[in-house]
């Protein structure tokens, strides 16, 4: 019993290794997403998905783009997000449409965060 500790021990030791690298790399690529994701804010109730990727476009190539729908009423809920193909583009979109006016409102777009988990149970 005792011969077989060390292999234990180190077949321990890999798996753990294995799984640490794993979450890092996971947790890397999730960090690079979210700086290519924008979140834009403000935006007037009429714009849809195609509008949304057209007008950030100018900005460079659109990987996707979203606009946030109630799920109740089936209307616009004001903001969406769009996903940019680099990090340079995402921040030539930011610093292009920050603040610029869409059928008299001032856009708000930022570098999106990751949601939030909700506790619905009051506590």
């Amino acid at each position: 019993m005792c011969l077989l500790y060390p292999y234990l021990i180190h077949t321990w030791c890999r798996a753990l290794l294995y799984r640490v690298v794993r979450v890092g790399r996971l947790l890397i690529n999730f960090q690079n997403q979210m700086e290519k994701k924008l979140y834009v804010g403000n935006l007037p109730y009429s714009t849809t998905d195609a509008s949304l990727k057209d007008m950030f476009a100018a900005a460079g190539n659109v990987a996707a783009a979203s606009i946030i729908i109630d799920k109740f009423s089936k209307r616009s809920k004001g903001f969406g997000f769009v996903e940019m193909a680099t990090e340079e583009e995402a921040a030539k979109a930011k610093e292009m449409f920050n603040g610029s006016e869409v059928e008299g409102r001032k856009m708000i777009v930022d570098e999106a965060r990751p949601m939030k988990e909700n506790n619905f149970k009051g506590e």
